[in-house]
């Protein structure tokens, strides 16, 4: 045998032996609903309540867009991960959740111009983060990630069923199943698509909210006592850079996105939403590390658009046990924030906006993370997942 049809066996022979496990590798994803693009997940979820959460797809940017252009809402929310506990159930109008899709400035400049193109709410509220203007925070150089439209596959992808199954994050018996299946999972009447979804309950709801399933009822990726957020801190890591001055290019990046939202037509009403308690403790008995926290939360109120400063809980009196972890605020929070904006007449519209009884939900869910527990598996009670004595949401 000629060397190279020795080597060409030799190369091929481990690859033809795989396809057929690619293939059913390939089933698999597809019955768990990993290979649905996100237009396709956002059109699923306007027709039936379902979860979305891909274990292999980060596509957010472009799941959102779909979002929007299927339930053309009249608010929508912007901003990043920090946004991403407001949901419809705190109003009376169409609204949708597009947190993720602004993770720096010069992103909101982009989502701006493709909201515009896609529908044009009536108000936009602006969830602004004070380490978007820190020099030190460093961000993607450019916006392919906003094409990726989820479903796809790679090769990593295909085998990826075989790595979970070795390390114990599904077992044989899903495998199975989702293979003889193709209908999505259900789960007390909820389909769930992704994996991710199926597995930990987390995902996506219909209007871009998330629902944290694994951390409420399943404690994984608790941040205990603050732990991972306070280690930032103290070791100078990702949001928790220290800076001492804000980049003035940012500041006009930001002054400009309102703008462009406001010349649309576009009500726009900014905010900041809040870290813990314990967490702004830590940040704030080292102002010189911090410095630029200050100016950013001065600079925020000055962008054109009426603000709220929610950062400390001197505005909104929250406590840590109303966080998932030390600084993304819980739903019960963002009940706080709405409220706050009504009563101090930022929220004006042509219509009331918000749902009648938020002040007597926030009586009952004060104190904990999750208010909306329409997507919660029934049965499960949950977790006090901060480890501080934390209540039960109900």
């Amino acid at each position: 045998m000629s060397s190279p049809r020795r080597f060409l066996l030799v190369f091929l022979l481990p690859i033809l032996a795989l396809l057929p496990l690619g293939a059913v590798n390939v089933l698999f994803l597809d019955h768990s609903g990993e290979l649905m693009a996100g237009r396709d997940v956002a059109a699923f979820q306007q027709e039936e309540p379902a979860l979305y959460g891909s274990a292999l797809h980060d596509a957010v940017y472009q799941y959102k867009l779909a979002l929007l252009a299927e339930r053309t809402p009249e608010v929508v929310v912007i901003g990043s991960s920090r946004v991403l506990g407001m949901n419809q159930s705190m109003f009376l109008v169409p609204f949708a959740n597009l947190g993720r899709t602004v993770n720096y400035p010069a992103e909101a400049e982009k989502l701006a111009a493709d909201l515009i193109s896609t529908h044009k709410p009536g108000l936009v509220l602006f969830g602004l983060d004070p380490w978007w203007l820190n020099p030190r925070w460093t961000h993607a150089p450019d916006f392919r990630a906003h094409e990726k439209p989820g479903g796809t596959l790679s090769p990593a992808a295909i085998f990826a069923p075989m790595r979970w199954l070795a390390d114990g994050r599904i077992d044989g018996a899903l495998y199975g199943e989702r293979l003889l299946d193709a209908d999505p999972v259900l789960r007390d009447g909820v389909a769930l698509l992704g994996l991710q979804a199926i597995i930990d309950g987390r995902g996506y709801r219909p209007d871009g909210s998330l629902f944290r399933g694994a951390l409420v009822y399943g404690g994984r990726g608790a941040d205990v006592a603050f732990a991972d957020t306070l280690s930032r801190i103290a070791g100078d890591q990702a949001q928790f850079r220290f800076g001492d001055a804000i980049d003035q290019t940012r500041v006009e990046e930001l002054r400009k996105t309102i703008a462009m939202l406001q010349d649309a037509g576009i009500a726009v009403v900014t905010y900041m939403p809040p870290v813990a308690p314990t967490v702004w403790a830590a940040m704030d008995v080292q102002p010189d590390r911090f410095a630029y926290l200050a100016a950013a939360r001065e600079v925020f109120a000055t962008l054109g658009a009426p603000h709220l400063d929610a950062w400390d809980n001197a505005t909104l009196a929250f406590d840590d046990c109303e966080f998932f972890d030390g600084f993304h605020h819980g739903e019960t929070i963002d009940l706080r924030l709405l409220l706050a904006l009504s009563e101090a007449g930022l929220l004006d519209t042509d219509s009331q906006v918000l749902v009648p009884d938020l002040e007597t939900r926030l009586g009952a869910a004060a104190g904990t993370a999750l208010e909306n527990t329409d997507y919660a598996p029934a049965g499960q009670v949950p977790l006090d997942f901060l480890g501080q004595g934390c209540g039960d949401p109900g």
